[in-house]
């Protein structure tokens, strides 16, 4: 199917982005295939509650707790995965 495809692809581009952060030493893991899956994981099911505006989720706190959980396993500060949401709209 071409949606499996495309998220596979989206899949291999997430653990690129993670292999190049550990190859940089911004990032530390020894499993960037498990982070990769954890992080689509994440996207997906708080970004969907957020998207849903499930009152619970809201889109801020879906980033802070993708950031958070990102950054534990990564082994960096939550504030390094944020985006300043003012200049990302411009």
């Amino acid at each position: 199917p071409v949606a499996a495809r495309l998220y596979e692809r989206y899949r291999e581009w997430m653990e690129e982005l993670i292999r190049a952060g550990i190859e940089a030493g911004e990032f530390s893991t020894d499993d960037p295939g498990r982070i990769a899956d954890l992080a689509l994981g994440l996207f997906d099911g708080l970004g969907l509650r957020a998207l849903l505006e499930d009152p619970g989720i809201d889109l801020t706190r879906a980033r802070t707790l993708i950031a958070q959980t990102l950054a534990a396993e990564l082994e960096i500060e939550a504030a390094d995965l944020s985006i300043d949401m003012e200049a990302s709209q411009r």
